[in-house]
């Protein structure tokens, strides 16, 4: 899946995303868009989180809100990817919040030095 071969969705609504590992609900909310990550993030699905974070910027403030609660593997890859994610919204004067990351892909995101961009609910 490239992000380039697909089409731009509609502004305002909400979207899924999917390739085999991973979907990706997202739901855009005058503050930003909150992201719900199901299933594994790593080099093979890595093309999906980045095109559903290109339609989550195109279309509403540079906030964006990751749910985690339901990803069950995160690869370096993935966790390039947020940083990534993270500094496309701070140069829009936004930010990147990594919501309720389950204890495994938690482990990682301490590796990466990412447990400030982590809060529970």
């Amino acid at each position: 899946m490239q992000g380039t071969d697909l089409p731009e969705l509609p502004a305002e609504r909400s979207f899924t995303v999917s390739s085999p590992g991973l979907v990706i609900v997202s739901t855009p909310n005058p503050a930003g868009t909150e992201m719900a990550l199901i299933g594994e993030l790593d080099q093979a699905t890595r093309p999906t989180f980045d095109y559903a974070v290109n339609q989550a910027l195109r279309v509403g403030p540079p906030n964006l809100h990751l749910d985690l609660s339901e990803l069950e593997f995160l690869a370096v890859t993935g966790a390039r990817a947020f940083d990534e994610a993270h500094g496309r919204c701070q140069r829009s004067g936004g930010g990147l919040v990594l919501v309720n990351p389950a204890r495994a892909v938690r482990r990682l995101l301490d590796l990466f030095g990412m447990t400030m961009l982590m809060i529970e609910r």
